[in-house]
């Protein structure tokens, strides 16, 4: 199983739990860990309710490669900066060799 297919299972459980918070908490850990048990890959999962700080997490100490999930976060940061007036998506920037990383493509 490739890593990508790990890092969609650990993007989609995170979408697929986070609405439930008026699950109780077990039930939902139990969710979590049935779609965890349920892939032949290795997982790596912590997610936080912000709106009531419940916390769910399994293994979530292991190092985990980035991959492309690092690419939600930024777009979420994109978003932001459009709405605050600080870019527009009309801004063209360029992506220069040594702004890249190893494994990066």
């Amino acid at each position: 199983m490739s890593d990508r297919r790990g890092w969609i299972l650990a993007a989609a459980i995170g979408l697929l739990v986070w609405p439930s918070s008026a699950l109780a908490t077990d039930r939902l850990d139990d969710q979590v860990l049935k779609l965890i048990q349920a892939h032949k890959g290795v997982v790596s999962v912590c997610i936080k309710n912000l709106r009531t700080g419940e916390t769910h997490a399994f293994d979530a100490d292991r190092p985990m490669p980035t991959a492309s999930l690092i690419k939600f976060p930024v777009m979420i940061e994109t978003y932001r900066q459009i709405q605050a007036g600080k870019l527009s998506l009309d801004t063209r920037i360029t992506l220069k060799n040594e702004d890249k990383v190893p494994g990066s493509g």
